[in-house]
């Protein structure tokens, strides 16, 4: 059974609420094989510990691709169909 645009806009603010969204956010990344640093900055996190970090640079443009990995996962999860976000 396919959720209405409208219901899954409701369910996604009942999940916005639930106290560990981040880490579910975050578990949900990993588990898509986002590289590490792409997690770090769509978490915003810093390590001022990791000198790496500071050679690599990440674009908007780079981490795009994988939020939108993540973003079609979670409306898979919650079965929105695509095609009621544009109507």
């Amino acid at each position: 059974m396919e959720t209405s645009c409208e219901e899954a806009v409701v369910e996604v603010r009942r999940l916005c609420r639930v106290r560990h969204n981040r880490r579910t956010f975050l578990t949900t990344a990993e588990m898509l094989e986002v590289p590490h640093y792409a997690l770090k900055k769509l978490a915003n996190h810093a390590s001022r510990q990791d000198v790496t970090s500071g050679y690599i640079v990440v674009t908007v443009e780079r981490i795009r691709i994988y939020m939108d990995r993540i973003s079609d996962h979670f409306l898979k999860v919650l079965g929105v169909d695509m095609t009621d976000l544009f109507s």
